[in-house]
């Protein structure tokens, strides 16, 4: 949320403009929006909460989500994270020396480095670089796999706790790609 502020007091612009111009324009996501959450919106998909895994009775999540924010609640497509993905690595949003010094392991987290808003993964035989992210009934994450150049995107309408749906796909997915003995 403070970085929202900072963004409009440096910027003189609005945090929401801002985003459109700066980041979901350059990057071509058509499809990426800050909408309210009892927008009606074709294909949107509603979220469905567990309660992060501690029930088995799925509930729908309206009272938990607000409008998009520096925090997070932006609704988004897998085609639109994947040229977020892209245009990041390919310095349409910030130049190389900047992208470098974002996607450089600067804090060890629970099982990854974080950079700056980026989460690197360097468990497996290659680099994974990206960012998760979930509330009540949603789950997302993106990960690029540097050394094959492969880019995964899973969204859900569902949260998992951290230990079955998306959150297996995802580890899945690192198993595959990035497990792999290295060849000699």
């Amino acid at each position: 949320m403070i970085l929202g502020l900072i963004i409009e007091n440096v910027s003189g612009e609005n945090y929401y403009d801002y985003i459109k111009e700066k980041i979901l324009k350059p990057a071509n996501m058509l499809e990426t929006s800050e909408i309210q959450v009892d927008s009606i919106v074709k294909n949107k998909a509603s979220g469905y909460t567990t309660g992060f895994g501690q029930n088995t009775n799925l509930k729908r999540n309206d009272y938990y989500l607000t409008k998009a924010s520096p925090a997070g609640f932006y609704y988004s497509t897998i085609e639109d994270l994947f040229k977020f993905s892209k245009a990041l690595r390919n310095h349409k949003l910030l130049g190389k020396e900047i992208t470098d010094l974002m996607l450089e392991p600067k804090v060890k987290g629970y099982n990854t480095y974080l950079g700056y808003a980026i989460d690197i993964d360097n468990r497996y035989n290659q680099t994974i670089i990206g960012h998760s992210g979930g509330w009540y009934g949603i789950h997302c994450e993106l990960m690029d796999f540097m050394d094959d150049h492969y880019t995964v995107v899973i969204l859900s309408n569902i949260d998992d706790g951290g230990n079955n749906g998306a959150s297996k796909v995802a580890d899945f997915f690192k198993i595959l790609i990035a497990d792999k003995k290295k060849e000699k």
